[in-house]
């Protein structure tokens, strides 16, 4: 620091640093998004039926859609299942439960296999997917907004660099 001012080196340092920061945070954000506005598929997902009347909890917040039930003969199940949505300790979670009718087609203690989609657990519904897609706008302005404030701050040599290119 001469004269109160940034060397033109150590200014263009802190604007690649910060900018390589940011754009870390922007590549996490922008991950977050795509996996909290995506549905998740589940596909012959093999498990253990249930004893009567319990419920198993699987993958996902709820399900878009129908789950199919197959068991071990190949043959269609679906409708001897209880699948929706519960409250599984306070939370909204895709629930698979064999009722009464189940016992005669399959019995408790043997595979069965679910497919299904669902939206997973963090699901941002359709009316905040907006918001959540002008985070990531607001976040890549700010990178912006960072490397041009660094680039013209005016106690930086590297304001004078820019500022005489092209002259004398």
């Amino acid at each position: 620091m001469a004269n109160g001012k940034f060397s033109a080196g150590r200014a263009i340092l802190v604007m690649f640093i910060g900018a390589i920061v940011a754009t870390v945070f922007l590549g996490s954000i922008a991950t977050t998004i795509v996996g909290d506005t995506s549905t998740i598929t589940r596909a012959n997902t093999t498990l253990v039926i249930p004893v009567v009347n319990t419920t198993t909890s699987l993958d996902g917040r709820e399900i878009v859609g129908s789950m199919i039930v197959i068991n071990l003969t190949g043959a269609d199940v679906s409708t001897t299942f209880d699948t929706t949505d519960k409250l599984v300790n306070g939370l909204l979670t895709v629930a698979i439960t064999s009722n009464d009718t189940s016992v005669d087609r399959t019995s408790p203690g043997t595979n069965i296999n679910v497919s299904y989609t669902a939206n997973p657990d963090g699901f941002v519904g359709a009316t905040a997917r907006g918001v959540t897609l002008l985070i990531l706008i607001f976040a890549a302005l700010a990178i912006l907004i960072f490397v041009i404030v660094i680039l013209f701050d005016r106690n930086s040599a590297l304001f004078e660099m820019v500022k005489n290119f092209g002259g004398k």
